[in-house]
């Protein structure tokens, strides 16, 4: 596990763009796993979670899980334990709109979840959860 520290504007969260792809390198080179950052190759092998809700906000936690897990080729039994493993069970079939910031947090990185990738990049991921939730995950 790598955290990176920084005051506002530091560039933390345009090295992790950087490193997921989503951002041009103006200079200089990045690699990840051997592969230039943003390779096509490394789509399936690195996970991203953003600063705001990647999740549809009109669907369920289980629909908008299953919706990803078609993209990624992942399966329902993934999609059930991924649910699990951020702790909604109880709001599987939630709206996702109608979750608490918190909640919100981990339907997120659940999606990020999904794939099994061998890199995670999570930016701010403890943003809007309570602080016994942060000592469980961290």
């Amino acid at each position: 596990m790598v955290g990176i520290l920084g005051p506002s504007g530091s560039g933390k969260s345009t090295l992790m763009w950087c490193i997921v792809g989503v951002q041009r390198i103006q200079g200089g080179s990045l690699d990840v796993f051997g592969l230039s950052a943003g390779s096509a190759l490394l789509r399936r092998r690195v996970g991203y979670t953003t600063q705001t809700p990647s999740v549809y906000g009109d669907l369920s936690v289980c629909e908008n899980l299953r919706y990803f897990a078609r993209i990624l080729g992942a399966g329902s039994d993934r999609v059930d334990a991924v649910i699990e493993a951020v702790e909604l069970g109880d709001h599987a079939e939630s709206v996702v709109g109608r979750l608490s910031g918190g909640r919100l947090t981990r339907a997120s990185l659940a999606v990020a979840l999904l794939a099994e990738a061998e890199l995670l990049v999570l930016d701010e991921p403890t943003v809007g959860l309570d602080p016994l939730l942060r000592r469980r995950t961290a």
